[in-house]
């Protein structure tokens, strides 16, 4: 593991030539209310810089042929699919899986399956189907990945901080150990035929797979492209990008980093190797929250219940494979929460690689694990 001070322009206190950065400012804490106006998405470019979506998929159908879309999904979250070879069928068949997801795992919409799921009180049984199972699995697996810095089951704790935010007033202990004890997911089993069981009193299964189910899907739209014989591919959701074989250019992918105070900028290019790569970010500077003055993390710890450091910028996880996205999801609030030492050892014990960057009154403060930089390349 190592850390490294860094002003705006450089990576690794080496100066990067000819590129535009633009002079070091003095507190990078007054970008957060620039940028929370933008979408609320980190983005990964595949195949930096990104090429245009091609508009119409399905121009030709020779195995040499590219299939490339990208759609807005999930209330404005864009999505991208690239495919060497891919029949139209599967092409079809995974887009429909993406956006079908959304009436299953959309807690803005009422009808979505698991709104309904919230509205009833759950404990000696409720029949879901395999697609929340299988989301729900998902979280189960991210709590115990994570020793519980990924909790599906946070929402009462983030209900309290925005209306503490709205007030303007700090929440009491009492309060938020309340709310604490209404964050049930550990309570929750599933049985091989997708029965929800909720252990001790009564709980409406208030959860909340955001955190958890773009890398869930992401994985998924990749298995499918890979059934099909696809060995070339990018499927990527918000931060979520998964990889694979070699990229349009012929090339292996290249996977940038958005800069965390700079919009249009980069932070630093991953190669992916030839096993594939997954990776997820998690970016706390595009949130302007704030209470009497103070900012104020939207990233909650579910073990303490308070906010994660208000100087965190990005949490980044790798993982050299296609196909890992869920863990790497997950594992980005291991390394936004939990001490640098103690996310190494979760992350790296999966046989994954981890980026902090944090503000600091000169500039940001990168740590990363020590097999991190097998995947930094050239830009």
């Amino acid at each position: 593991m190592t850390g490294t001070a860094i002003t705006l322009g450089q990576i690794a206190s080496e100066p990067i030539e000819d590129a535009p950065w633009p002079q070091p400012i003095s507190n990078p804490h007054q970008w957060r209310g620039s940028l929370a106006s933008a979408p609320q998405v980190l983005h990964l470019w595949g195949d930096f810089p990104m090429p245009p979506a091609i508009s119409s998929p399905h121009s030709s159908t020779a195995e040499s042929t590219w299939l490339q879309e990208r759609r807005e999904l999930y209330h404005g979250i864009p999505v991208t699919l690239k495919a060497l070879g891919c029949p139209a069928a599967v092409w079809d068949s995974v887009w429909k899986l993406l956006v079908d997801a959304d009436q299953v795992f959309n807690r803005f919409a009422p009808a979505s399956e698991i709104s309904q799921l919230a509205q009833q009180p759950t404990s000696h049984g409720c029949q879901i189907s395999p697609m929340l199972g299988l989301g729900i699995r998902a979280a189960l697996h991210a709590r115990t990945l994570t020793r519980g810095t990924a909790d599906a089951s946070i929402r009462p704790l983030v209900a309290i901080w925005r209306q503490a935010v709205a007030d303007q007033t700090w929440p009491s202990d009492s309060v938020l150990a309340a709310a604490h004890q209404q964050c049930r997911l550990r309570d929750v089993s599933i049985d091989e035929n997708n029965c929800l069981t909720v252990s001790g009193s009564s709980w409406c299964a208030d959860l909340d797979l955001g955190g958890i189910i773009k890398g869930v899907l992401v994985d998924l739209a990749a298995e499918r492209l890979r059934h099909a014989g696809v060995e070339h591919l990018l499927v990527q959701i918000g931060g979520e990008t998964t990889v694979c074989g070699r990229s349009p250019t012929g090339e292996p992918w290249r996977l940038g980093l958005q800069h965390p105070l700079l919009e249009q900028e980069t932070w630093l290019v991953l190669h992916a190797p030839p096993e594939g790569l997954s990776c997820s970010t998690s970016a706390d500077y595009r949130r302007a929250w704030e209470i009497a003055g103070t900012p104020v993390s939207h990233l909650i710890d579910p073990r303490t219940g308070r906010p994660a450091s208000p100087d965190l910028l990005t949490a980044h996880v790798a993982i050299p494979n296609c196909g890992r996205c869920s863990d790497c999801e997950a594992l980005t609030k291991a390394v936004a929460l939990m001490e640098r030492t103690e996310a190494d050892d979760v992350v790296t014990a999966v046989g994954g690689e981890w980026l902090h960057l944090e503000a600091r009154d000169q500039g940001v403060m990168e740590s990363r694990s020590h097999g991190f930089e097998r995947l930094v390349g050239e830009r």
